[in-house]
């Protein structure tokens, strides 16, 4: 028998074995083909050639069938490797066949490869299996056996021409050998892990996105909701619901973006349009985190407890005069919101419960309205309302209210603000006390609530001239009740003046056009620590009158009287005169608007004024209200005309002007009684003053000389002129130009000392220079050519002729004997001075005596006094007169507590008192 171990492979060897078969001729198709490999000493490994036989075998033929048996398997197993990712779905089934009817193959050359020197001496013969070989073994095993398998196996691969000479291989008995068998157990389906993530994941969005529903359903009604769960909570849970369901879509899109895109970039020779998708979902993903989750989070901050939106928690009404009941600002016919005004809040208790609602609270927070300007009031249960608002000037403020509660979640104090809007005033009444020429705007008191007109007698300006441009009414249809009477005295008066003589809360009320409410305000009238004087006017001819003053409620004596003649209109001190009565009789010189302010001194040194009411020098059919400025030479803006070294207004009325160029501007404001057929008419030297507007008059006084102002009215239906002023107005340069000034101020208790200063003035000829200032300081003292332009000087109260009022001057005299004379816009007014009185126990330092010491004392005290009463608080008391009664001596007989007091008169002044008490031992 042939033995394979035996066959010695040598590649120069051309021997061929006898036993091999050999070729007839060179068409026999049978004979057995060689081997050609080169002679390698590494052991043959059938199964290894057997392999290279089936990866060479020719696609089966068309007898070759799938064995029934195992193609669901085979399919089954192929299917599950592609869901979880180990082969692509477009990987073909590997097939699994067996031969339909067997038959020998058709020997194929094989590749050339190493051959083994020698063969193994046991070849490994596979177990007998059901399952035959394919045909390629079969046919291999049963021509040659082992070694011509091997041989076979060799040819089959070989695809070269020989390069080494053919050995024969003798058959060998051929022998059944075992394919390889596959499982065909069928397996039943598995739930990948991928798609139990996905599943639960769904699950979880849904769940979070419900909850998330519930709880936005639940802002909606918050009277309900809160009740089952507080507001706070309630934003807790929201924001970690939907915190979650954005943090999961977000996770699952960083997954699907980068496991998608790994895949994409390893997988070889594969569809990738399935890894595109799984991207294009990933990107889906962090596009919903991107586009809806950082809005939805932003949104839902702003439902925090700082942000409750609470609409119109506050109902505003305008308080009105009269008894009338107030109005809401939305009424039908809603009132007009004018300052002063008094704005009653309401709170709007539907808005109110909602807001509580949404805070969660279920106890009543401590509210607090701002109103805007600098009034914040606490909200009263008992009226529902809070204090009201009082608004002084037209403008927009912005309302508040600041909620005090403790937080439910932290338990801490919490203050929430919500913002009411913007409360707008769309007009006002200009209001300002007048003192002499000087006005001052009315202030607030400390708590906001009332307007503080001044100290009795006060008397206050009304100007409604803005309210009627604001308003756009077509008439100065305004009617006035300044006494709170309920009787409207005034009618048409947009602009004019009150004194109040009382010391009390004034109301005043006023009606405006067609509205049919009547608008009030207060004003506070101090009280005042002098005597209240106030001033008849009474006329005795057109241009002759009478003032007369008297008191309320006071038995002081009055030592000295001074009267103030005040034109109105351009606001200046025409003439000054000083009486010993309260009385004046004075003659005008022109038509015009006049007011009389009278001073007064006490017997104590008190020092008092009160102002009458502005009346009218001979009227005329027509008045005509207007300002005039006037803009200096240099000068870059205008100012309001004033008397001064520049411009002075003489009893005749002339307007004196000491430089040129010189702008002036009238403004029409007002004319009485109104018409549509009368217009404003500004005349300068007869020539007529054109204006765009019929309201606004400019004109320039360049010129020296004389011109003359007029401003008058001209009915262009009768074409009538009437004129209403007229001025002169001369022009002339001034060789010394200045003014007088005083400091401190021009007011104080004597001892008194200021400081009066000139040197500010300046001459137009610039050859000439000041030489001497000489001081008349109105006391009788006169200090002549000095040569400094400030100087001190102190006053005192003038016992004698009882004058406490000065009025100094300074004239100026230049090189080339130019004079000029300055004097002070208000008078120096000096006050009484206080005495005083003070005891001294020289022996007894300490106030600390024996029965029967004696007890020095002594008296400080101011002046000289006529009369000294001491009482040494034991029954017993001491007179004497002048100085001689400072000093004095008692003993004290008993213990005790005495009050000794000294009572000092004077000639000229009230008696002054002085007390100290000595302990006795």
């Amino acid at each position: 028998m042939y033995n394979p171990n035996d066959i010695t492979l040598n590649p120069n060897s051309t021997t061929t074995p006898p036993h091999q078969p050999q070729p007839q001729n060179e068409h026999d198709t049978t004979a057995v083909p060689t081997v050609h490999a080169p002679v390698s000493d590494e052991s043959f490994d059938v199964d290894r050639a057997l392999a290279a036989i089936e990866e060479s075998t020719p696609s089966p033929d068309p007898l070759i069938k799938v064995n029934p048996r195992n193609a669901d398997a085979v399919i089954e197993n192929h299917q599950e490797d592609v869901r979880n990712g180990l082969v692509s779905d477009d990987t073909p089934v590997p097939p699994m066949v067996q031969p339909s009817v067997p038959h020998a193959p058709v020997a194929q050359p094989l590749p050339t490869q190493q051959i083994p020197s020698t063969l193994p001496t046991t070849p490994t013969i596979p177990t007998t299996s059901n399952t035959p070989d394919s045909p390629a073994k079969q046919a291999v095993h049963q021509a040659f056996g082992v070694a011509g398998a091997v041989t076979a196996a060799t040819a089959a691969t070989s695809s070269a021409t020989p390069t080494v000479p053919t050995i024969p291989v003798v058959p060998a008995t051929p022998t059944t050998t075992t394919p390889r068998v596959i499982n065909t157990k069928k397996s039943g389906k598995r739930i990948s892990f991928i798609g139990f993530t996905i599943g639960c994941g769904i699950f979880l969005l849904l769940l979070l996105g419900g909850g998330a529903l519930v709880l936005w359903s639940m802002f909606q009604d918050p009277n309900q909701a809160w009740t089952i769960i507080d507001r706070a909570s309630g934003e807790l849970l929201i924001k970690l619901f939907t915190g979650t369901i954005f943090g999961i879509l977000t996770i699952f899109g960083v997954f699907f973006l980068f496991v998608n895109l790994f895949r994409l970039a390893s997988k070889k020779n594969t569809r990738k349009i399935s890894y595109i998708g799984g991207m294009l979902v990933g990107f889906l993903m962090l596009g919903a985190w991107l586009g809806a989750g950082i809005p939805a989070i932003s949104y839902l901050n702003t439902l925090s407890t700082n942000n409750v939106s609470t609409g119109l928690m506050v109902e505003a009404y305008v308080l009105l005069g009269n008894n009338e009941s107030p109005r809401h600002i939305n009424d039908d016919t809603p009132p007009l919101r004018i300052a002063p005004a008094k704005i009653l809040f309401e709170l709007n208790t539907t808005v109110y419960k909602a807001t509580v609602g949404q805070l969660g609270l279920q106890t009543t927070p401590r509210m607090t309205l701002d109103c805007g300007n600098g009034e914040t009031f606490s909200y009263s249960n008992e009226s529902n309302t809070f204090w009201p608002c009082f608004y002084t000037e037209k403008g927009d403020y912005p309302v508040t209210i600041t909620f005090n509660y403790t937080d439910r979640s932290t338990g801490q104090m919490t203050e929430q603000v919500f913002d009411m809007g913007s409360f707008p005033i769309d007009g006002q009444i200009a209001l300002a006390n007048i003192n002499g020429t000087s006005q001052t705007k009315l202030l607030l008191n400390n708590d906001k609530t009332e307007l503080i007109a001044g100290i009795a007698p006060a008397k206050i300006r009304f100007d409604a001239q803005d309210l009627i441009s604001d308003l756009q009414l077509p008439t100065n249809d305004i009617t006035w009740d300044i006494d709170g009477d309920g009787i409207f005295e005034r009618a048409e008066d947009v602009v004019f003046s009150e004194s109040f003589i009382l010391s009390k809360l004034h109301t005043i009320n006023y009606k405006i056009g067609t509205s049919p409410y009547t608008y009030t305000f207060d004003l506070r009238v101090q009280q005042s620590d002098v005597p209240i004087c106030m001033i008849d006017v009474e006329d005795t001819t057109s241009k002759s009158y009478d003032f007369v003053i008297s008191f309320v409620e006071t038995n002081a004596d009055i030592s000295q009287y001074g009267f103030e003649i005040i034109n109105t209109t351009t606001n200046q001190i025409i003439d000054r005169r000083q009486s010993t009565i309260g009385s004046l009789s004075y003659d005008f010189t022109r038509e015009w608007s006049y007011a009389v302010k009278a001073y007064f001194i006490t017997d104590d040194g008190s020092r008092g004024d009160c102002e009458s009411d502005d009346f009218r020098v001979g009227a005329v059919p027509y008045v005509v209200d207007y300002t005039t400025t006037v803009q200096w030479p240099g000068e870059s803006s205008a100012s309001t005309l004033a008397q001064s070294d520049v411009l002075t207004i003489n009893d005749d009325e002339t307007w004196t002007i000491m430089s040129i160029p010189t702008k002036l501007a009238i403004t029409i404001a007002d004319i009485r009684p109104r018409s549509g057929t009368v217009t404003p008419i500004v005349e300068l030297d007869g020539e007529p003053i054109l204006s765009t507007n019929n309201e606004n008059f400019s004109l320039t006084i360049s010129a020296v000389g004389d011109h003359t102002l007029t401003i008058g009215v001209r009915d262009t239906l009768t074409n009538e002129t009437s004129i209403i002023e007229s001025h002169t107005i001369h022009v002339e340069l001034p060789s010394i130009e200045g003014q007088l000034q005083v400091s401190p101020n021009s007011v104080g208790d004597e001892p008194f000392t200021v400081t009066l200063d000139a040197s500010t003035v300046t001459l137009n000829d610039p050859d000439d220079e000041v030489v001497y200032f000489s001081w008349d300081f109105g006391d009788g003292e006169v200090k002549k050519n000095q040569s400094q332009g400030r100087i001190q000087h102190t006053y005192y109260f003038n016992e004698e002729t009882q004058e406490g009022i000065y009025h100094p001057t300074c004239t100026i005299t230049t090189r080339k004997g130019e004079t000029m004379t300055l004097s002070l816009a208000d008078p120096i007014t000096i006050k009484r001075a206080l005495r005083h009185a003070e005891i001294i126990f020289d022996s007894h330092p300490a106030q600390l005596a024996n029965i029967g010491e004696n007890v020095d004392m002594s008296l400080i005290v101011d002046g000289i006094p006529s009369t000294v009463i001491w009482d040494f608080g034991d029954g017993q008391n001491f007179q004497c007169t002048g100085r001689t009664c400072n000093e004095v001596t008692h003993n004290f007989l008993d213990t005790g507590t005495y009050a000794v007091s000294v009572t000092i008169s004077y000639g000229d002044h009230p008696d002054v008192t002085a007390k100290k008490n000595i302990v006795i031992q």
